[in-house]
């Protein structure tokens, strides 16, 4: 919240505006992955657990897709994801019928076998 978000948290636990927040010029979704991470919790995961990168992939993917259906409006605007970028590329290419193209438009990789770095690729 502190570096992206609309807020800043005052020592107080007061909240004043962040103008230079990434929501002044985006639709920002932050989504912490495998579930059970960071803020995320899932019941379906307390026992089952996800357990490597395609299953990480599969959970974003049907996230992103159940987002959209939900919330159609943002179906059409440009994508740019950190992360589980692959499977949507993929997926877009053999979309089921009840699913949304995801209009992927960028990628960021952070910390990829280089060190400490992002790199930034644009479609």
């Amino acid at each position: 919240m502190e570096e992206n978000g609309p807020y800043h948290v005052q020592n107080d636990l007061s909240l004043t505006i962040n103008n230079y927040s990434w929501t002044e010029q985006a639709n920002v979704i932050w989504v912490d992955q495998p579930s059970q991470t960071g803020y995320s919790y899932d019941d379906k995961y307390v026992i089952d657990g996800v357990y490597n990168e395609d299953e990480v992939a599969d959970d974003l993917y049907e996230f992103i897709q159940t987002f959209l259906q939900a919330n159609p409006k943002y179906s059409k605007l440009n994508f740019y994801v950190t992360g589980e970028s692959k499977k949507i590329f993929d997926m877009n290419k053999q979309l089921g019928p009840n699913d949304i193209y995801i209009n992927l438009k960028g990628l960021a990789i952070g910390d990829g076998l280089v060190g400490n770095f992002f790199f930034f690729f644009f479609f």
